[in-house]
């Protein structure tokens, strides 16, 4: 197993002063988010490739105080990268089985059963879907397939059409030589500034604070309803005032939570205090739940990050034919708003197709690889586009000040189509 991976190591960062290299690499991945992992896995379970390496500029894989939603659509392109992938990220999940809804003031408003009980739907740690997709990448590597390499920060690229390669630079001088290069870096994408150009990413006015801890914790400090007595799969959702507090079960015994508020941090007063005092002003006066799930999170592993957004392009580089090795996947390609729940299950989505592309097409043969991503772009473009948009209204939405009863309809409605459609 070391030997193997030292051999792939070996592969992925071969340097002369010629810029030639006998190893090239099929396929080079920036980014170890979802988008980046299962696009390896994708690209290897599916075409076969054998040369994968994902370069993360991180020094090591850390919690992330963050959690996301999976629905069917994801978990049904997930058994095409493996049933054993499948079955895991279904099992680290929880599936909400209650809904309780309040006001700022502490009034309940919903509290039955979830619509989304006993669906697909799961909730589950950001970091644990990570973890998920990074263990199969690494048993892959048993079968020399995927690579993964930390410290490995790309600022710059270009591609050889001579050579039918794209040329990679790294910031400590590492020079790699690929034959695609996929961008699954997030918004803030290094190859995306190079193949689309179009600045920085939008700041929608949004900021998040988000935490995760054990449910075992969780338990001890919330002596309150609904989480006292009802056990697992409890969602709560604090809205009102155009912000937003939600508390859920994530799975792996774990619980949850988010905040969301209009917040321009240039012009705060407490813009250069720590995550949990903002977190803690700015939901001052709400239910004493919400000051007790921040005060019990370790203020360093809140994270505090504004929401941005782009607007939908027509080419992420292969498709207006500036590049022919190189393209974008995920946030990089198409970022959208949280509001939808699906940007994970686009990453997914996005490296299948990616992945159904490819299969079969000689890497060697740059047209047939552009031909491919062109494919790709437009099919995926076509798709995301219209969910940017929508994610971007319904994001705005959220926070707006009547956003209770709305919301509270929507329950209702949703809950009575379930029960009507299930007897």
């Amino acid at each position: 197993m070391f030997l193997l991976l030292l051999s792939l190591a070996l592969n992925a960062s071969c340097v002369d002063g010629n810029n030639t290299c006998q190893n090239i690499l099929d396929v080079a991945i920036i980014g170890s988010g979802p988008g980046g992992l299962s696009a390896a896995r994708a690209l290897h379970h599916i075409t076969g490739l054998s040369k994968v390496v994902v370069y993360e500029r991180a020094s090591a894989f850390r919690p992330i105080g963050a959690a996301l939603g999976l629905n069917t659509l994801a978990y049904d392109t997930l058994k095409e990268f493996g049933m054993d992938l499948h079955d895991r990220v279904r099992s680290i999940g929880s599936n909400p089985q209650r809904h309780v809804l309040q006001r700022p003031s502490g009034e309940i408003i919903y509290d039955d059963e979830s619509f989304l009980a006993n669906t697909d739907f799961n909730w589950l740690a950001w970091y644990n879907l990570q973890t998920a997709l990074r263990v199969a990448a690494e048993g892959d590597a048993d079968t020399g397939g995927i690579s993964i390499q930390l410290n490995s920060k790309l600022v710059d690229f270009e591609e050889d059409e001579e050579a039918g390669i794209v040329r990679l630079h790294f910031d400590d001088g590492k020079v790699v030589h690929t034959r695609m290069l996929i961008g699954a870096d997030g918004y803030n994408s290094i190859v995306r500034g190079k193949t689309v150009d179009d600045g920085k990413p939008i700041f929608t006015g949004t900021m998040t604070w988000r935490g995760v801890m054990d449910r075992s914790h969780f338990n001890k400090i919330v002596k309150i309803e609904p989480f006292k007595s009802i056990g697992d799969g409890v969602n709560l959702s604090i809205v009102g005032d155009a912000k937003t507090f939600w508390v859920m079960d994530c799975g792996e015994g774990q619980i949850a939570w988010t905040g969301t508020a209009i917040y321009n941090n240039e012009n705060s007063a407490d813009k250069h205090a720590p995550a949990n005092i903002k977190a803690l002003n700015v939901f001052k006066n709400w239910p004493p739940i919400i000051e007790t799930l921040i005060e019990a999170t370790e203020a360093s592993a809140i994270v505090e990050s504004g929401v941005y957004d782009r607007e939908p392009v027509s080419s992420w580089g292969a498709l207006k034919g500036t590049f022919k090795r190189t393209t974008l996947l995920g946030d990089a390609a198409h970022p959208i708003r949280p509001s939808l729940g699906l940007g994970s299950t686009l990453a997914f989505q996005d490296s299948k197709c990616l992945a159904d592309n490819l299969s079969g097409v000689d890497l060697g043969n740059t047209e047939n690889v552009a031909n491919a991503l062109k494919l790709y772009e437009k099919e995926r473009i076509d798709v995301t586009t219209p969910l940017q948009k929508k994610a971007r209204q319904e994001g705005a939405d959220s926070h707006a000040e009547n956003r209770a009863e709305p919301m509270k309809a929507l329950l209702d409605a949703s809950l009575a189509t379930k029960k009507k459609t299930t007897h």
